[in-house]
């Protein structure tokens, strides 16, 4: 495919719109950095399916927060930066804080204020940022404000293609799917550009890049706007190789496990502790404090507590602190050295601590930190072992200061130490789960039975219970 260009005349709406924007952002001096929790996908697509919207129909460069302030008109606070806790800039974005007032309007941003009403601190980011960026859902990340003088119009926009990608309308398609995403906010661009799929007439999809032209002088440290109602002068031309291309975002629930198990019960005779164990860890996690305020969830084979322990934590991911939670089998953990053992659990405490507040779930921690059978108390150096490794369980949890949930067959299975009566405690709260045999036949009809409870037997129902 050759180069071609499309040529349009020196537009003044286009520096009238430029500096109109620039004008509104407010003095530099009055911007102040902005810490955000980045609000996972598969919240915003439940929250938004209410109202028919969802990410894709986002400006591609915004992220959205919810300010205090109730104020009558959505206005853009700044441009900014987005800044990993590792300090490094990743990409240009437009923050978008939309007040409060707007939740109860008609306005076009009022689903979005809905979406962030009771979940304070949280933002909502575009695919596209995500993409560029990396990011990942409850990541928490810092907006600074760009300087005046680095922003700049984009007079001639260069969009690159794969080779041999369509091409045909593929600007007038691009700039009326902008014109619908960012009504009247603009693109935010670097010169690392941005890619966006665009659908062509035909109905294909062609992956573009879109980049500022630097080549009249402008420094590499700017930051562009391109306003999608004002058409510059664009050059399509071919890319090197395919190498360089749209990067995926991953797919929403891949780590938390609260979006994991795909089916899960709750009997009747366990919502209480479910709700109970769950207002506890948000009252620990509120306080932040989490050294000896643990959760242990006692009990037999098949009594449901991993089942449990998803519910508890669904219920904090779907309330206002958003929780994070990562479930770690220790089970995979037997039999491996000391050494192995930390660094396994020190990389999922990072994983949870980058995306606090986060709830670690320990699941069958009695196969890893148990109580010497009969044959270990003969071994001396055996229980040495067990003891090394329980202190270093112990001391990486509260060195991370990770709030965590176990599950264990009973708390006479686990190591002593852990469940010691005095000293040191390991575990604030802890609930015993009855087995399924010491539960009435009616609390169980609602998820087994199917059918009507004049029908059904004892026996019937203990036969399906042995498949839960």
């Amino acid at each position: 495919m050759a180069n071609f260009s499309i040529n349009q005349a020196d537009d003044p709406a286009d520096a009238v719109a430029f500096r109109t924007f620039v004008d509104s952002m407010g003095d530099d001096d009055d911007a102040d950095s902005v810490a955000c929790r980045i609000l996972p996908r598969s919240l915003v697509g439940t929250d938004l399916n209410a109202v028919n919207k969802t990410l894709e129909s986002l400006n591609p460069t915004a992220v959205y927060l919810l300010s205090d302030a109730k104020t009558a008109s959505t206005k853009v606070k700044s441009l900014v930066a987005l800044i990993k806790r590792d300090n490094q800039t990743n990409v240009a974005v437009l923050l978008v804080v939309l007040p409060r007032r707007l939740i109860s309007s008609l306005n076009e941003y009022a689903w979005i204020a809905k979406c962030l009403e009771k979940r304070g601190r949280h933002a909502i980011v575009a695919n596209e940022v995500r993409s560029a960026a990396h990011f990942d859902d409850f990541s928490w990340i810092t907006c600074e404000s760009v300087a005046k003088s680095r922003i700049m119009p984009i007079n001639k926009l260069i969009l690159q293609v794969n080779p041999g990608a369509k091409t045909d309308q593929l600007v007038s398609r691009l700039f009326q799917m902008l014109r619908e995403k960012c009504g009247s906010f603009p693109l935010v661009l670097t010169v690392n550009g941005l890619w966006l799929s665009v659908t062509l007439g035909d109905e294909s999809v062609t992956d573009c890049k879109l980049l500022p032209d630097i080549s009249d002088g402008k420094t590499q440290d700017c930051v562009f706007l391109l306003f999608p109602d004002c058409l510059p002068s664009v050059t399509v031309t071919e890319s090197e190789s395919e190498s360089d291309s749209p990067v995926s975002v991953d797919e929403p629930g891949k780590v938390n496990f609260a979006e994991n198990l795909s089916k899960t019960y709750v009997l009747q005779c366990q919502a209480g502790p479910v709700a109970e164990s769950a207002r506890f860890i948000e009252w620990t996690l509120q306080s932040e404090v989490t050294v000896g305020r643990h959760v242990l969830l006692c009990g037999p084979a098949s009594s449901g507590k991993t089942s449990m322990a998803y519910r508890i934590c669904s219920r904090l991911f779907r309330g206002p602190a958003t929780v994070f939670s990562y479930r770690l089998d220790c089970r995979t953990l037997r039999g491996k050295n000391v050494d192995s053992i930390k660094k396994r659990l020190n990389a999922v405490l990072d994983t949870c601590k980058q995306r606090r507040p986060s709830v670690l779930v320990l699941d069958d921690l009695d196969q890893l930190c148990s109580t010497p059978n009969a044959v270990e108390e003969l071994n001396p150096g055996s229980d040495i072992a067990t003891e090394r490794l329980v202190q270093a369980v112990w001391s990486c949890v509260d060195g991370a200061r990770v709030l965590v949930l176990a599950t264990s067959r009973s708390a006479h299975s686990l190591h002593s130490t852990l469940v010691a009566p005095r000293g040191r405690h390991f575990f604030g709260f802890r609930r015993f789960i009855e087995p399924l045999e010491h539960v009435s036949t009616t609390c169980l009809l609602p998820f087994f039975a199917n059918t009507n409870a004049s029908f059904v037997t004892r026996t019937r129902v203990t036969r399906r219970r042995r498949h839960y």
